[in-house]
């Protein structure tokens, strides 16, 4: 606890300088790992980015090579229960012994140098290299927080693989909506010589990355496989599922041609079907009540709402729900664009959650019918007062919806009222 009274101390991930938006960078968290012993040294990386996804493809790597025998030490972002969720060892989060002993070197090094660490950002990457290397892992599998380039994660250690699940314009108030610049930035965690693997990206977007990176990495595109997948077999789904596992897939065959581990198929796949209950993964188009089925979702990007809302609408007219109700907010005005997704035959909770529109501005300008609150808590119990036991519900558009959900997820326990 003393770590998170420290860290809330801190900007946010971007902090601003004489009126300017600045990146963190990997000046301080570079100057901080070498103060603690270059721990990011003392294991082999697999470095995952990318705009959609990265997160699913982590925990069925991190799943698979744990089912093999390994230990696997993770790091993702963003938490849905609490930041110790980021940082993982086979699926179990940090313990609070590790935790009060990295907070003692931590105020050390703050003591001798004050201004050098400046977000949660830095911190929380430096707790989780420092951590797999305490417990001696046999892989560290990172998942990037914004971009890739400038991302506290990106700093120089033993990359084996390198992997860019999607491309999509996202972070445009640090990027804009430039593609060469978003591309760079993705591409920035490349090394000389170890190859990336690529996910389903457009024909613009990949020519273009074909052009940026060096020829001395070897890429694997997901489109040249077709493995098959039976998307009910997995208890981590989602819109991206078959690409996620495809990556994923493909990411432990290198591993077995490369680097020797161990293969065993029966093991994989069951490590993929039960990758989010081994990894203790939440928030990740999570199924939070079966009666009425409510998923959340902590995505916020059009790319990756514009293949769930495809998704609920499909589940909608199987035939087994009733209607689709969604209650949602967005983030920021620059996120408004996801309003265009959204799907005609619903009915919508349009709410906010650490954001600066409300629900009534975010209604007007869908044009959606629907009802407005102050908060996700009042929003699932108004839905609640005329829930049906065949609905479909999402919940989301931003990723602190889909958290204020989480949290009061137990509103759909024995206390709904279902008609």
């Amino acid at each position: 606890m003393e770590l998170l009274r420290e860290i809330h101390k801190l900007s946010h991930p971007t902090y601003e300088i004489d009126g300017e938006l600045h990146q963190w960078g990997i000046g301080g968290i570079s100057h901080f790992l070498r103060f603690l012993g270059e721990p990011h040294l003392g294991y082999p990386i697999i470095h995952v980015a990318g705009t959609n996804g990265k997160g699913s493809v982590c925990c069925y790597i991190a799943s698979a090579l744990i089912q093999l025998g390994y230990k696997v030490g993770t790091y993702n972002s963003p938490h849905v229960n609490c930041y110790y969720e980021r940082v993982k060892i086979n699926g179990k989060n940090i313990t609070p012994q590790y935790t009060q002993k990295f907070y003692l070197l931590y105020s050390s090094y703050i003591k001798q140098y004050p201004n050098s660490i400046r977000s949660y950002a830095e911190i929380f990457p430096a707790l989780a290299f420092w951590y797999f290397k305490e417990e001696n892992v046999d892989f560290g599998i990172i998942e990037t927080g914004i971009g890739g380039l400038n991302d506290p994660t990106n700093v120089d250690c033993i990359k084996i693989l390198t992997i860019i699940t999607s491309l999509g314009l996202d972070h445009t108030e640090l990027f804009g909506a430039d593609m060469i610049r978003i591309i760079k930035e993705k591409t920035g965690i490349c090394k000389p010589n170890i190859p990336l693997i690529i996910g389903n990206i457009t024909k613009e977007w990949k020519d273009m990355l074909k052009s940026i990176i060096k020829d001395d990495v070897k890429l694997i595109d997901y489109s040249d496989y077709n493995f098959k997948f039976n998307e009910k077999e997995y208890d981590l789904s989602g819109a991206f599922i078959k690409q996620n596992l495809t990556i994923a897939l493909l990411a432990i065959q290198y591993l077995n041609t490369s680097v020797g581990i161990f293969y065993d198929k029966g093991k994989i796949e069951f490590g993929f079907k039960n990758a989010g209950n081994i990894m203790n993964y939440h928030g990740r188009w999570e199924t939070i009540s079966e009666t009425p089925k409510v998923i959340i979702d902590v995505c916020g990007n059009a790319l990756g709402l514009k293949e769930i809302f495809c998704k609920l609408t499909s589940m909608l007219h199987i035939g087994r729900y009733g209607r689709l109700i969604v209650l949602l907010g967005v983030s920021s005005k620059r996120k408004l664009d996801i309003l265009d997704l959204l799907p005609k035959d619903a009915f919508y909770y349009f709410t906010e959650a650490y954001s600066f529109i409300s629900g009534e501005e975010i209604c007007k300008i869908s044009g959606k019918r629907g009802c407005v609150t102050k908060s996700v808590e009042d929003a699932i119990k108004i839905y609640l007062k005329e829930a049906k036991s065949d609905d479909l519900v999402f919940i989301g558009g931003s990723y602190w919806v889909a958290v204020e959900a989480y949290k009061h997820k137990s509103l759909f326990g024995k206390g709904s009222q279902i008609m």
